[in-house]
This record gives structure tokens, C-alpha cells and sequence, in this order.
């Protein structure tokens, strides 16, 4: 925008104007103006034009493309500011986070944001002020510096985004050598490059935008080039709108980085460029309807970038373990390692669109900026004066940002989602002046808006601003609101006990990857897999050497390998295809659990959890161990293990001490019996990071979830802490040697990890029962992370407890009255698994209600009962149309049972491994009437049983032949529920419908009592023959109570 200084302000012709020219102009001298007459654009007049602005009715000039590209410019300086870093932020997690889903969306937006511009342009063109001005002449002084106070804000965060995503574009270009904060100092002196190209004329600028905007139209049309996203899938996004609540944050999102605040006013000014006699109304409808076509062609062009962004982020990362952590600074490196392409690295072609973006959107935010403040405020400044101030307002803020969020991409990728959400709630305070203005026929003269047009701007502000307070609630205080009356009815979270699994006593389960299969551990050492979509079993594992209960099963990544622990202090590693042992190795200690190395497809290490000693990390193709340090000294040395069997800080025997792999096995995180979570580098054996947990007690259990976001821990304290990962899950084995090689300065070397441990791990949210306080055992995530699930501790009681993230209990599932040992989330279904002392696997899942109109395409349900009446040619019979047209089957055709569609949730497997998804089951038929009395309530309501676990005690463990804690899945073992059923009788009941329900109560009511008594006295003696016949029980068999009973054919 150009101004004089306040010297040459007073006459702006240099004092060659006469002093009555002066004089009749002295009140729009003092006043801000958007350019002056020198700067202007001129627009040639045709002789046709002259005669239309003649006598008669004034009339628009025919169509000119001359007059076309005169006009065209200040459009596309609009339309930069749907491309800048926010909107690139926006498109790729919208593109990551949902697929194709929110196409329909981004183009609607578009649409919308399209109307606002135009009608911007329409309000600048017909008034010759823009928007500012007009505020502060209309609207009384508090509420003009009100609105300049919220455009200002605006202004301030979008800057932010667009100052950041130019400074990550430097710090790619230049591999990493110019840090994100020397990116941010290098992009504020573009404001001087504005300055520079204004001093040669509006349309020198106006192209270098245009050759900005050509930069960015090429380099994501090759990204699209090389990823080629499905078509159909592009088509059907566009046109069928789809919706989901894990995605209204990206939604609300996109409408906020499309439709900018400050972009509305903007616009006003930009279209006062061109001169235009605005006391002809021809020339001012001419200069709308030029405006009109150059406006739209430029926002064509912007939606075909972002459609570019969104779909090469979907086609890519859609499913995959890095849509929740894509962002500006790591998009560049997935797409490499993705698309990585030997012509040029799609990096820097991502780099260089994204510069692109970020240094024209950065100098139309100065622009901006100029006209916000000297409209408002009416200032009257030298252009090099008023753009550092303006630049000010960003570049302070923004330098802040640059040096706090440097190492911190996660957080960074908030930051940049909360200033979207920003944007979306000051949309608003453009709008309604906007609106307001062109509705105004003092304002607008003849120009005013239409009822439609008004109708419809009246209607998407609604619309707008509806939707920026829903996400403003959501991403504030109020969001924990909105999830409490959200969560409860439509979580995605089991209801009831659907069916259970029984074969032999089983004594721990855990699901593959895919949740096709449950692997399941039983007390006689054996350990059998069930196909989970037809609950059939279709493997069992039995090692002569090993008849010891089993304590966890552990697979490997991709299906091949079944590991197994077991109270003889054995682990064992199977071939689940062949069912063959690969290996077989006894550590000194009783394992509690054990896990696979989480990356490699056929992996042959593992952590063991002993219960009296420290983590292992087990060769078992060697039978070598590393033993894992479990606390830290001051001066940095794991301290010395103690020949007591005490550890060295004092603490008793048989303390166990819990351990998890990271997602790609490049950490193990260790919970000591101090309360402290020990970040080891699996390969060095080294502690990078200490976190103290809140009490200091001991940690029992510690397990990360699937997508390796969130990491809980269970402590003696009865509390279960849920932390956020705030390190990369790709890499956080080099990402954490940096953080500790980069720490110095602190008092001892304690302090040091404890300040690593603060850059890698966020406390989330704690969970307890406040009222019981009750003990918890084995919690873990569900598949997508969203909730957490853990099971109640206390003798009898089959009680389940699920929270969502923020720490608000959701739902109390109460079973039958048997101790839980062990349970395990499916990894994409709302179900969970539990197994019970009796050897019983329970599947919750959410409640099933029968549509019986689903079994017949011409069935309607009716509502009462109606009189019917036949029709006279009902039942007449038609050869015609009772002949069926003949489906042509190909019998020799061969038919493909095992090649599967790949769910998207796991698309990350690499193509060229084998993944083991499906097993050949053993069917086996539902048996309705042969299940427990326990099941046939509902799930809160389940009818009492006369078995109950008995309790734990570390005091009875010893060599392996004893009861380990209350957490561990080995809890309680009942000699009267293992033997009968060992063998090949499996089963699978299934839950009674309602009605079998009523008619199988109302059988067991006409039975006589006498009847009813024998059969509990013969099945109870039945028990006791096969407990005496048991030659082999283990010391778990000695400890059973007579309450530990169970009628297993009951």
C-alpha cells in the first residue's frame, strides 16, 4: 500500500496543487487510503465503452479478455492465502487422519470462501474504501478497536504458520544446516523484498506472486504425479460427504485455514488498484464482473493445489502408524521414504512448494497487516516504518515459537492445529461486518446485496461460527464436556458378554496384529490358537517337556513365531504354521512375562520379566542373557546387584519389575520397584531417560499402546497413570541418543536423565477408584488408543473399568463372580477378551440388536397389526413372470480362499512379507444348551457362581510351583477345572437370545427339586473322582479351596 510521510501527507501532489484543490480535498487528505491515485492500475477505455457511458441507461462494457488481464492480479494475491503452511498443515492431516473422506468438505469450504471474497471485492469496488475504513467510520470507537484487536490476533497466528513453514523449507533445502529460528529471521526480511518489488508498481508484484503460486502449482502437481491417488476414490470423496468424530477436529480445521480473517479484508483493499470511476455505475459493474471471473479462476487454481495435498497425504499415510504424527517438518521425510523418487527427491520438492507458500503468504500477511492497521487506526506512516511494525506483531511471537518448539515436532504439529482452530472462531469478526456493510444501502448505494445473497451469507456465517465455537469447546476445558455426554452412548467400547471360549484351563491370551487369531496359554503347558472370526481352534501346542502352567504368550509382528513362558521357568518359541518347537531354553528365574522383539518377521530376542530379578533381553537362538538395569546412582553406574537376591536399594525378594519394547524395539521402557520408568536403549543397554512416577510405589505393569502414542503404568498405589510419547515413534532410539548427548549442565547425572525423561514422556491423566480404591491388574489400550480398560483386583470379582483419555470413567462392565486373570483388547474391534480362574475366555462386545428385515429385501416391520387383504390375482400363477432368468456358473472356475483385502488400520506391512492372518479351524458347533447359568444374564447382572479365585500371595512363590501376584495372569490355579476338560474337547458357547432366555428358565422352573439335586450331587462327585485321578497336580492344586469348585458341564 502506498503512503506518503506525514510531511508530504498534507499535499500529496508535492505543493504543485493549487490550494483550492487542496481545500476542497483537506478532509480525505488526513484519511488513510489503501493506494494512492499515482500507484493505480488504469484500466483503457474503448470507443464502445465511451458510448455506453453517454446518455441513456448505463450498461456493463462487452466482454474484453484485454480489459480481463488488466484486472486480473488482485485475486490471486487473494487466493494465496488458501495456500499458505496453515492450509498445507490442514490438507495433509486432513489427508493422513481421514483418506478422501473430507474432499467434499475442502471443496464446500472453497465455495463458501469463494462468496466471501466476492462479496469483499463487490464491497471495495462499489464504496472505493475497504473494509477497515469502512469499520472504523461505522461502527462506534470501542467496537472498532475491538474488531482491530481480533483481526490482529488473527493476523498474528496465521503469521506464525506461515513464518514457520517457510523457516522449515529453509531448514530442509539446507539439510538441517540453518536451524528452524535462523529460518524464521531469514523469511522476516522478506517484508524488505515487498518494499522493494511495491516501488515498481503493483503489477511487478502482482507477477511475482504469480510466479510464487506457478511454483506451487508444479511441484505438488509432480507430488501428485508421482503418488497417483486413486481417482474413484478423489470423485467419491468430492461428492459423498462423509463425517466421523474422530475427525471433526481436522474438519473444523480446514474450514478455519481456508477461510481466513484477515484475507476478507485484504481483498477490499486489493480491488482499489485498478482506477475506477465509481461515480459511473457502469464502470463499477464492469470492475465486478472482471473481478467476479478473475476471483473464481484463482480460487480454481488454490483448489487444485490443495486437492494435490490432501490426496497424496491420504493415498499415503491413510491407516498407517504415521497419520497421527505427520506434520509441516517430518511430511517431507515420510514422503522420501515413501515416494523417494531417483529423477529428484519428492523431499525437496515438497520443500520448495512449501517455500513457495510460506514466502507468499508471509508478504501478503505484511500487506495485510498494513491495511488492517491503517484502516483501523487510521495512520498515515512511511511504508518501510509501517511494515516493521506490522512484521513486529508476527516475527516476536513467532521467534518465540521457532526457539521452544524446535526439537519438539509432535507439539509443533498442535501448535499448528490450534492456530487453524483459531483461525476458525475469528471468522466471525470479518463476517458480520462484511455482511452487515453489503446489506447497507447507504453504504452500497445501488450495489446493495440481494435477499438470496444475503439469505445465504447469513446462513454460512451461522454455519461458520457454529462451527468454530463446537471445535473452540472441543480443543478447550470444554472439550472433556463435550466427551462426557458424547462417550457413554456412542463409544466405541464392548457392552456385554457376547460368548466364551473354553478349552482346558486357560491361563493367559493375547491377540495377533490383524485380531484374526487368539493365542491362548493353559495350565497343563500347552498353549492353543483360536480363530477369532469363527472362534474355531485351529492349533494346538503341546511340548512334552513343559507341563508347567503357562503365564503369557507373545506374538511375533507379522503372525510367524508364538512365544511362551511358563512357571518352570521355560520359554518356548513355535513355528505357527507347522506347529513345530524352534527353540526351548530355562532361565533361573520364573518368567512373567515375555515379549518378541516387535520388528523383525521371525525375531529371536526377547524381554523376559522374572518374577525376583531384573529385566532380561534372551537370545533364544543362543540362550544368552543381558540383564537390563532397573535404577540409576548418581554418578550414572547401575549399582551392583545384590547376592541376597535383594536389589540394591534395599527393597524385599520377589519385587517383580515390569518392562515393554517400544513399537519398533528400539527402546525398552522399565518400571523399577522405586516408582521410576527407565527409558534403556535396547542396543547400547544403556538409560538415556529417568521419569519419577507420582508416589513412588511399585510399578506393576507397563504397557504402550498399539500405535505407539500413549504408555500406562500400573502401581502398587492403585492408581494407573496414562503418559503421552512425545518422542518421534520412528527413530526414538537416535532421537533420544540426541536429546542425552545434548543435555550438559546439570548438577550430577541423575538430574540429567531426569531432565531427558521430561522430553520424552508427558503425564496424560491418572485413573483410580476414588471410592473403593481397589487394586487394578493387567489395564492396557484399546486397538486405536482411545480407551483404556482395567481389570479389578479383589477375590471374586469380574469387574472391568473403561476410561477414556482425558480420565473420565465411561463404563463398569461387571461379569460372573470369578477372579479375572488376564484379558486383552482386539486391536480393531470394540471387544475384549478375559479370561477367568475357572480357564472360562468371556468376549465382550457391544450389544447386538436382530433386524429381521434385513433377512428379506421386501419385508416391512409394522408398528401394530393390520387386517389384510388379498388381491383377486395374488396367487395367480404366470409362467411369464414367474421365469427366472438362468445365472451361468462357471464350475470349473477356480475359486481363491486365500487372498484377503488388507484392512487399512494395518496397511504399514511391507507387501513382501508373508503375513500369517488366517489359520485352518476346527469347527465347532454352537452348543446353546449347555451354557453356564452364569452367562445368561446380562452383563452388569450375571448370576452368582460357587467359584471364586482365591487370593494371591507373593509369600507362597517358590522354584516356580507357587502363586505369583495379584497383577500377573497365574493368579489362581483350581486343580477341579483343569483335568476334565483338557483334550480335545473345546468349546464355544454363544449367548441365548432373549426369548431362549424365557423358555429355558421356564423349563429349569417344571424340573423337580429332587432331579435338580442329584445332579448337583453327582457332578460334584463326578469332580472329586477326577481330582483324585489327577496323579500330576502342581503345588497351584494344594492351595484350592473347596470354594474353588467349579461344575465345568453346568
Amino acid at each position: 500500500m502506498a503512503s506518503r510521510d506525514l510531511a508530504e501527507s498534507l499535499l500529496p501532489g508535492g505543493g504543485g496543487d493549487s490550494a483550492a484543490a487542496a481545500s476542497s480535498d483537506s478532509h480525505d487528505e488526513y484519511e488513510e487510503r489503501a493506494y494512492d491515485s499515482d500507484d493505480k492500475v488504469s484500466i483503457s477505455i474503448s470507443d464502445s465503452d465511451a458510448e455506453a457511458d453517454g446518455g441513456g441507461a448505463p450498461s456493463r462494457p462487452p466482454f474484453s479478455w484485454r480489459k480481463l488481464w488488466r484486472f486480473t492480479g488482485p485475486g490471486f494475491l487473494m487466493c494465496i492465502a488458501f495456500l499458505d503452511p496453515g492450509n498445507l498443515e490442514g490438507d495433509l492431516q486432513a489427508g493422513a487422519a481421514s483418506g478422501y473422506q473430507l474432499l467434499w468438505l475442502l471443496l464446500w469450504a472453497t465455495v463458501m470462501g469463494a462468496l466471501i471474497q466476492l462479496l469483499s471485492a463487490r464491497l471495495g469496488v462499489a464504496t472505493g474504501k475497504h473494509l477497515a475504513e469502512l469499520c472504523r467510520e461505522e461502527y462506534p470507537p470501542w467496537a472498532t478497536r475491538a474488531l482491530w484487536a481480533m483481526t490482529e490476533l488473527a493476523l498474528v497466528g496465521a503469521d506464525i504458520q506461515e513464518v514457520i513453514g517457510s523457516a522449515i523449507a529453509i531448514k530442509i533445502l539446507s539439510g538441517g544446516t540453518v536451524p528452524l529460528w535462523g529460518g524464521v529471521v531469514i523469511t522476516a526480511l522478506d517484508c524488505f523484498i515487498f518494499l522493494f518489488l511495491e516501488n515498481y508498481g503493483v503489477r511487478k508484484l502482482e507477477a511475482f506472486f504469480a510466479v510464487l503460486i506457478a511454483t506451487m502449482a508444479l511441484s505438488f502437481a509432480v507430488m501428485f504425479g508421482e503418488t497417483k491417488p486413486s481417482g474413484k476414490e478423489l470423485l467419491i470423496g468430492l461428492v459423498v460427504p462423509k463425517l466421523s468424530s474422530k475427525t471433526i477436529k481436522q474438519a473444523v480445521g480446514i474450514v478455519g485455514c481456508i477461510i481466513m480473517p484477515h484475507n476478507v479484508f485484504l481483498h477490499s483493499a486489493l480491488v482499489q488498484s485498478r482506477k475506477i470511476d465509481t461515480n459511473k455505475k457502469s464502470r463499477v459493474q464492469e470492475a465486478v464482473y472482471y473481478y467476479n471471473i478473475e476471483s473464481i479462476l484463482a480460487l480454481i487454481v488454490s483448489f487444485f493445489i490443495n486437492i494435490c495435498v490432501t490426496t497424496v497425504f491420504a493415498k499415503g499415510f491413510y491407516g498407517t502408524e504415521q497419520a497421527g504424527n505427520i506434520g509441516l517438518e517430518n511430511a517431507g521425510q515420510y514422503l522420501q521414504e515413501k515416494y523417494g523418487t531417483a529423477f529428484f527427491p519428492i523431499l525437496y520438492i515438497w520443500a520448495i512448494g512449501l517455500l513457495a507458500s510460506g514466502q507468499s503468504s508471509t508478504i501478503t500477511g505484511t500487506y495485510a497487516g498494513q491495511f488492517v492497521m491503517g484502516g483501523f487506526l487510521n495512520l498515515r506512516l512511511k511504508k518501510w516504518l509501517r511494515a516493521m511494525i506490522t512484521r513486529s506483531f508476527a516475527i516476536i511471537p513467532t521467534m518465540i515459537v521457532a526457539l521452544f518448539f524446535d526439537t519438539e515436532d509432535p507439539t509443533m504439529d498442535v501448535l499448528n492445529e490450534a492456530l487453524n482452530v483459531l483461525q476458525s472462531i475469528q471468522i466471525p469478526f470479518a463476517l458480520i461486518p462484511l455482511i452487515t456493510l453489503v446489506s447497507k444501502e447507504q453504504v452500497m448505494g445501488s450495489f446493495v446485496v440481494g435477499p438470496i445473497t444475503k439469505a445465504e451469507a447469513c446462513s454460512m456465517r451461522c454455519a461458520v461460527a457454529s462451527g468454530g465455537a463446537v471445535l473452540g469447546l472441543t480443543a478447550s476445558g470444554g472439550g472433556d464436556a463435550m466427551a462426557s455426554s458424547r462417550d457413554p452412548y456412542q463409544g466405541e467400547f464392548p457392552e456385554t458378554i457376547e460368548e466364551y471360549l473354553h478349552h482346558g484351563t486357560m491361563k493367559c491370551i493375547a491377540f495377533n496384529r490383524t485380531g484374526t487369531l487368539l493365542a491362548a496359554g493353559c495350565s497343563n503347558g500347552s498353549c492353543v490358537i483360536w480363530d477369532f472370526e469363527t472362534r474355531g481352534l485351529a492349533r494346538e501346542f503341546r511340548d512334552k517337556d513343559c507341563t508347567a502352567p503357562i503365564t503369557s504368550v507373545s506374538w511375533s509382528r507379522y503372525g510367524h513365531r508364538l512365544l511362551a513362558s511358563a512357571t518352570d521357568k521355560s520359554l518356548t518359541l513355535w513355528d505357527v504354521p507347522t506347529g513345530e518347537k524352534i527353540a526351548r531354553i530355562t532361565l533361573q528365574q520364573t518368567p512373567l512375562r515375555a515379549s518378541l522383539q516387535p520388528v523383525s518377521p521371525t525375531p529371536s530376542i526377547c524381554l523376559a520379566c522374572p518374577l525376583s530379578s531384573a529385566p532380561l533381553l534372551v537370545d533364544l537362538n543362543t540362550g544368552s542373557t543381558t540383564v537390563l538395569p532397573v535404577s540409576v546412582s548418581e554418578n550414572g553406574n547401575p549399582p551392583a546387584p545384590n547376592p541376597r537376591n535383594k536389589f540394591a536399594d534395599g527393597t524385599p525378594p520377589f519385587t517383580p519389575t515390569a518392562a515393554t519394547f517400544d513399537k519398533h524395539g528400539d527402546l525398552i521402557y522399565v518400571g523399577n520397584s522405586k516408582g521410576e520408568i527407565l527409558i534403556v536403549d535396547s542396543k547400547t543397554i544403556q538409560v538415556h531417560a529417568v521419569i519419577p512416577i507420582p508416589g513412588g510405589t511399585v510399578v506393576k505393569d507397563i504397557v504402550l499402546s498399539r500405535d505407539g502414542q500413549y504408555l500406562l503404568t500400573n502401581s502398587n498405589d492403585r492408581v494407573i497413570r496414562v503418559y503421552k510419547n512425545i518422542l518421534p515413534v520412528k527413530g526414538s532410539g537416535e532421537e533420544i541418543r540426541n536429546i542425552s548427548s545434548n543435555s550438559n549442565g546439570y548438577g550430577s547425572h541423575y538430574d540429567k536423565l531426569k531432565a531427558n525423561g521430561a522430553s520424552c514422556l508427558i503425564l496424560s491423566c491418572e485413573l483410580s477408584d476414588a471410592i473403593t480404591k481397589i487394586q487394578w491388574k493387567t489395564p492396557c489400550f484399546s486397538g486405536n488408543g482411545e480407551w483404556i480398560v482395567g481389570a479389578s483386583a479383589n477375590k471374586g470379582e469380574h469387574r472391568l473399568q473403561i476410561w477414556d483419555q482425558t480420565g473420565r470413567l465411561v463404563k463398569i462392565l461387571d461379569g460372573p463372580k470369578e477372579a479375572l486373570i488376564d484379558l486383552a483388547w482386539h486391536p480393531v474391534e470394540p471387544t475384549i477378551a478375559t479370561v477367568s480362574v475357572t480357564g472360562f475366555v468371556y468376549i465382550w462386545a457391544k450389544e447386538h440388536v436382530e433386524n429381521w428385515s434385513a433377512f428379506a429385501p421386501d419385508f416391512v416391520e409394522l408398528e401394530e397389526n393390520e387386517e389384510y387383504v388379498e388381491r383377486e390375482d395374488e396367487f395367480d400363477l404366470n409362467p411369464r413372470e414367474e421365469e427366472a432368468e438362468e445365472v451361468v456358473i462357471d464350475e470349473n472356475a477356480e475359486i481363491d480362499i486365500e487372498t484377503y483385502e488388507k484392512n487399512a488400520v494395518f496397511s504399514d506391512v511391507e507387501d513382501s512379507v508373508d503375513e500369517v492372518v488366517f489359520l485352518p479351524a476346527i469347527p465347532s458347533p454352537d452348543a446353546p444348551d449347555e451354557q453356564p447359568e452364569k452367562c445368561l444374564g446380562s452383563s452388569s447382572k450375571l448370576e452368582d457362581s460357587n467359584h471364586s479365585g482365591s487370593p494371591s500371595s507373593m509369600d507362597a512363590v517358590q522354584n516356580g510351583q507357587a502363586v505369583p501376584q495379584a497383577s500377573s495372569p497365574m493368579e489362581v490355579d483350581n486343580s477341579t477345572a483343569e483335568d476334565p476338560a483338557e483334550g480335545p474337547n473345546s468349546k464355544r458357547k454363544r449367548r441365548l437370545s432373549v426369548k431362549g432366555l424365557e423358555l429355558q428358565q421356564s423349563e429349569k422352573g417344571k424340573k423337580p427339586a429332587t432331579k435338580n439335586k442329584s445332579n448337583g450331587k453327582s457332578t460334584k462327585s463326578s469332580a472329586k473322582q477326577m481330582e483324585s485321578a489327577n496323579g500330576n497336580s502342581s503345588a497351584f492344586d494344594d492351595e484350592a479351596t473347596e470354594d474353588d469348585e467349579v461344575n465345568i458341564d453346568s
